[in-house]
Formats: structure tokens, sequence, C-alpha cells
């Protein structure tokens, strides 16, 4: 029997390009999730979309869309957004 290599996850967290609509700015949040093997080498990767983040500078207020039903940790998204 052969021995399968031990795999490890890596998750990152990404932002995609912003999106203007009028007085809205909207940030797509996805997952890029990759499977290495030990030694780090490259197995597979996947892109997961998570949420949208929508600003609105006029009320200074953000809302969360999210587009999955896992739950998502509010603070670091907007701390993703806020360092852009």
């Amino acid at each position: 029997m052969k021995n399968r290599p031990s795999l490890k996850m890596e998750i990152k967290m990404l932002v995609g390009e912003s999106i203007i609509a009028g007085e809205l700015t909207i940030y797509p949040i996805a997952r890029l999730s990759i499977l290495r093997t030990a030694d780090m080498s490259f197995q597979n990767f996947w892109l997961s979309p998570l949420a949208l983040v929508v600003t609105v500078p006029e009320l200074k207020a953000f809302f969360i869309v999210s587009l999955t039903s896992e739950k998502i940790d509010h603070a670091e998204l907007i701390e993703i957004v806020n360092g852009l």
C-alpha cells in the first residue's frame, strides 16, 4: 500500500476590485483555499465567494451581505476593507 502524503490547508481572505454604484462602494470578499503537501508542494486550490461589504460614506456606515450560510467574522471583514 502506497503512503499518502500529509496534506495542509492554507486559507486566505481576498478582497476583489471595488465596484462604485452611485454613492455606494461594494467590495466582493472571497476565500482562497490552497491544499499543499507537508513539503509545501501545491496540490489543489479553490476560490469561494463569501460576502459583499457595502459602504455608504454619506451615512458613515457599512453593510455586510453574506453569500453563504456560514458564519462570517464581521470585524475581520471590516478590518480588511478599511485597510484598502
